[in-house]
C-alpha cells in the first residue's frame, strides 16, 4: 500500500537529519580511503552507531539490542549489505545501513562501458492492535543508490554532498567546482504501514524489491575511479513511548540482500584496492594518480543519507 509522505513524518525526517549532521560522529580530514565498509544503525533520533572500517578489514557488521534488535553486515568481497530489525510501536524507531566504497583500476576499456546494478529485497512484517486517532502514521522508508567519482575527489564523509553540489563545503563565493560524478543513480520510497485495516487484518506485511542500474562510460584505456555504494532501512511506527500507534510489533527482514553486481567488456582489465572486492585482485604498480581531493567540512553528513531522501517526491530517480 504505497501512500504519499505525511507532514508528521518528514517534520521528523528533518530533526532526525539535523541530529545527525550535529551529532554524529565527526571526522578532521579523512585518511585517502582507497576502500570502506560502513555498518550503521540508529535508534530514534540518537546517536549514530558507526561501524566503519577504512582500508582495513573488508567485512563489518554492527548490533545493538538495547532497543529492541537490529543489525547491519557489509561484506566488500561480494558486494552485500545485510539488514536486519525488530522491535514494536511503544520503542523509538530503528534504522538500519549499510554501504561501501572501492577505488578501482579499469584498464583496456577506453570507449567501453562499466555496468552496475544494486538490488533491495526484503520484507517488513508484524501485528496490527488499535492506534490513536490522529496519531503518526507508521511508515517505513528505503533507499539505495551508486555514486562513481573520478579517484578522488570525494570520499565517504562527503560522496553525497558532492554529488548534489559541486561546491558542497566550500565557501561559495570562492568555490573550485568539484568534477560531476560519472554516475549517481538513487532510489527512495516510503510504505505507510496498514493500521487501518485493523481490526478486520491483526498481521500485516510489506515487501520490497527494488534495483537501480548505473553505467560509466570509461573515457580511456587506463583509469581511476572511486565507487560508492549504499541503502537504508527506517522503520517509524510513530511516537515513541505509546501503545497505541498501531503496530504491536515488527520485523524488518533485509537479511539475505541487498546485492551489487558488475560487468566489463570483453578485454578489459580491472582490479580493486582491496584486492578483494567482487573476486578483482590489487592493481599493477603503475596506475594513474588521483586529483587532489576537495576540501569537506568537519561535520559528517553522511549518516542522514536516508533520512534526506524524504524531501523528495515519492519513487525520485535521480541519474547522471
Amino acid at each position: 500500500m504505497l501512500v504519499n509522505k505525511s507532514k508528521l513524518l518528514l517534520i521528523l525526517a528533518i530533526g532526525l537529519l539535523m541530529s545527525a549532521v550535529m551529532s554524529g560522529s565527526a571526522f578532521a580530514v579523512p585518511v585517502d580511503a582507497n576502500y570502506t565498509v560502513r555498518p550503521l544503525l540508529r535508534v530514534g533520533s540518537g546517536v549514530a552507531q558507526d561501524g566503519l572500517q577504512v582500508n582495513g578489514p573488508t567485512n563489518a557488521t554492527q548490533s545493538q539490542n538495547v532497543v529492541g534488535e537490529s543489525w547491519s553486515t557489509v561484506d566488500l568481497a561480494t558486494g552485500t549489505v545485510k539488514m536486519y530489525a525488530e522491535g514494536n510501536g511503544a520503542q523509538p524507531g530503528l534504522q538500519t545501513y549499510g554501504g561501501f566504497s572501492e577505488r578501482l583500476t579499469i584498464q583496456g576499456g577506453g570507449g567501453t562501458t562499466w555496468n552496475m546494478g544494486f538490488d533491495l529485497i526484503g520484507e517488513i512484517s508484524g501485528g496490527l492492535g488499535s492506534s490513536a486517532p490522529g496519531g503518526p502514521r507508521p511508515q517505513v522508508f528505503y533507499n539505495l543508490g551508486i555514486v562513481v567519482f573520478q579517484a578522488g575527489v570525494a570520499n565517504y564523509t562527503n560522496v553525497l554532498g558532492i554529488a548534489g553540489d559541486s561546491c558542497w563545503g566550500q565557501d561559495t563565493l570562492n568555490c573550485t567546482p568539484a568534477p560531476a560524478p560519472l554516475a549517481n543513480v538513487s532510489f527512495s520510497d516510503i510504505i505507510s504501514i496498514p493500521v487501518d485495516d485493523y481490526p478486520s487484518d491483526d498481521t500485516f506485511s510489506l515487501s520490497i524489491d527494488e534495483n537501480i542500474l548505473a553505467s560509466v562510460l570509461l573515457p580511456s584505456n587506463n583509469v581511476l575511479l572511486d565507487l560508492f555504494v549504499y541503502t537504508n532501512v527506517i522503520v517509524s511506527t510513530g511516537s515513541a513511548g505509546s501503545a497505541v500507534t498501531g503496530v504491536t510489533d515488527y520485523v524488518s527482514d533485509f537479511s539475505n540482500t541487498a546485492t551489487f553486481g558488475q560487468t566489463f567488456a570483453p578485454g578489459v582489465n580491472a582490479y580493486s584496492s582491496s584486492g578483494q572486492f567482487m573476486g578483482l585482485s590489487t592493481p599493477p604498480q603503475s596506475v594513474p594518480t588521483p586529483p587532489q581531493s576537495v576540501p569537506e567540512p568537519a561535520t559528517f553528513a553522511l549518516f542522514g543519507i536516508g533520512l534526506a531522501g524524504l524531501g523528495f517526491a515519492r519513487k525520485k530517480r535521480k541519474s547522471a
